[in-house]
């Protein structure tokens, strides 16, 4: 196991060393006196844990902490201390524990016991990778090794969603309070924010850290997704893909709207996006389809796409041109009148005038009039 100690005042230093080698003659133990030199050390050796001075010169443990975790994020974090009120920041940086000065033998052995499993379940990760995946339109679900994660509480599955929005940003703890709790004033807001962080990482606690994590940076916390099968990445590509012929997957990407059936304030945005994404990529993979003679499959599949929920207007439109070459001006009629008993029943209005146009226009230009 190697280990590095950061400690500014000497004699603790020492004793924490010599106390450390009495409870693992193995353990291979470095020593800085400041962040510096340790981020030095972090970059020359591996280390699987570290016990850090929470008041050091220049920069702060909790920061060096930041700073070792961008090193290497699977590094075991034990926090060291004279003053009790930093218990929170340091649990909301992950870290295993926490201990008092002076420190006592038989908690410094207990946070090193912790430490050493913790650096054994790392190793496991390393060598065993799990796959993971990500699935959200249509719903969340999240799967590791095919197994699909259980959430618990539903501010876990809120929390989750929220951060994955920002795509890797971080984002202030005033704003998720403000966000995920608008009841409360952020002093209440803020100790549900810190346990829900908790229970999530714990959710999470399967994957690779590599894989998927929260992080924690001066009162900002963001979710790293790395190496992962990601739903919304897939859908952005395809997008992306210049020759249509190679769209055909993008029914099976897109099972119904992003993270369907939460109505969070904060989701509609990104939600439309998708949506809009979505109904462009599509609408392009229809229109070259028809030009293959495949109307019949556009028609079908944009048809069972509608009945879900309330389309753009040019998905309509393609819908309705892939409906007119059937040669059948009755059911293009019926197709019409479908969509526009939809918008009265759902919406309680009427369907666009630019949809109307289109449709008299296909009435005059199809082969049936």
């Amino acid at each position: 196991m190697k280990v590095l100690i950061v400690e500014d005042e000497h004699n603790t230093l020492d004793e924490i060393q010599s106390l450390l080698a009495q409870i693992d003659r193995r353990a291979v133990l470095y020593t800085a006196t400041d962040a510096a030199s340790a981020l030095t050390l972090a970059n020359e050796h591996d280390f699987e844990g570290a016990f850090l001075d929470i008041r050091l010169p220049q920069m702060s443990g909790m920061d060096l902490a930041d700073r070792l975790l961008e090193i290497e994020p699977l590094m075991t974090i034990v926090f060291i201390t004279a003053f009790n009120n930093y218990a929170t920041e340091a649990f909301e940086r992950n870290a295993i524990d926490y201990l008092l000065k002076p420190v006592r033998p038989e908690r410094l052995a207990k946070a090193y016991s912790k430490m050493t499993e913790k650096a054994e379940e790392n190793k496991a990760e390393k060598y065993l990778a799990k796959k993971a995946s990500l699935d959200t339109f249509g719903g969340l679900r999240l799967y590791c090794d095919e197994e699909e994660v259980e959430w618990g509480r539903s501010k876990n599955v809120e929390l989750f969603s929220y951060l994955l929005m920002q795509n890797g940003k971080f984002i202030s703890k005033e704003k998720i309070c403000e966000e995920l709790w608008p009841s409360l004033d952020y002093e209440r807001a803020l100790p549900n924010l810190q346990v829900t962080v908790h229970r999530l990482r714990k959710t999470l606690s399967c994957f690779d850290r590599k894989t998927i994590c929260i992080k924690y940076k001066d009162g900002y916390y963001s979710l790293e997704i790395n190496t992962m099968a990601y739903d919304v990445y897939r859908l952005e590509a395809l997008a992306n893909e210049k020759d249509p012929s190679q769209l055909n997957c993008i029914w099976q990407i897109y099972r119904g709207p992003f993270l369907e059936g939460k109505s969070w304030i904060w989701l509609e945005t990104e939600r439309e996006r998708l949506r809009r994404i979505f109904e462009q990529t599509v609408i392009r993979f229809s229109y070259w389809q028809m030009t293959q003679g495949d109307h019949r499959a556009v028609e079908m599949n944009l048809n069972a796409h509608i009945k879900k929920g309330l389309p753009g207007d040019d998905l309509i439109i393609c819908y309705l041109k892939a409906v007119a070459l059937s040669d059948s001006k009755s059911r293009l009629d019926k197709a019409y009148k479908d969509i526009q008993e939809q918008f009265l029943k759902t919406l309680d209005t009427e369907i666009s005038e630019y949809v109307e146009k289109a449709y008299h226009t296909l009435l005059k230009e199809s082969p049936f009039c």
